[in-house]
């Protein structure tokens, strides 16, 4: 017996130990008892009677609802209620997982954008025509994906988006206008259009 009150004892004064030393387990361990405490506070049957209603009726005095018997506006409600769920049409027409062309629409297929060309000075014939079909050789490379005109305007060529005066492949873009752009390169003029 005294082994175990020593036993004891020591316990004590090391839970006491521990507890002055780390004040978050403390804190911790005191919480939990007042969490312990009031639940077994509101779990013990109360022996005071309960509280008077407002009405001044007791549960045992009062009427209790017969099957049956219900208030029939609640029924029609009920009723109503029921026939509008039956009514509603659970057969689903369509794919729900297929997006609605509608509202997203299947974008077609980029075509190469057609090159039209207009010189801008006037060298001597044959230079003029042979630098004239170099560059048109070199325009095909180039295709018009899109152009967008709000505030400053940008056109997207070859997967490259490019404002007016910035260059591409030696040809510098110089007008930018909705669904074509304009390039010239040695004095040639070069217009891309969208392929629609």
């Amino acid at each position: 017996m005294t082994q175990s009150r020593s036993n004891m004892h020591e316990t004590t004064q090391r839970l006491i130990g521990e507890l002055r030393r780390d004040k978050k387990k403390t804190g911790l361990l005191v919480a939990l008892v007042l969490v312990g405490v009031v639940i077994a506070i509101k779990t013990l049957p109360s022996s005071s009677p309960p509280p008077a209603k407002a009405d001044g009726t007791s549960d045992s005095v009062k009427a209790k609802a017969v099957p049956g018997c219900e208030d029939p506006r609640l029924l029609e409600k009920k009723h109503q209620k029921e026939e509008y769920i039956r009514a509603i049409d659970t057969h689903v027409t369509r794919d729900v997982f297929l997006p609605d062309e509608k509202y997203f629409p299947i974008p077609k297929p980029v075509e190469p954008a057609k090159v039209m060309t207009t010189t801008t000075s006037a060298p001597a014939v044959d230079q003029q025509a042979l630098l004239e079909r170099q560059v048109l050789t070199e325009a095909k490379d180039l295709q018009l994906e899109s152009t967008m005109l709000v505030g400053h305007s940008v056109a997207s060529i070859n997967g490259k988006v490019l404002s007016a005066g910035e260059t591409i492949n030696g040809f510098k873009l110089t007008v930018i206008a909705s669904n074509r752009c304009t390039l010239v390169k040695d004095g040639v003029t070069v217009l891309l259009q969208i392929h629609e």
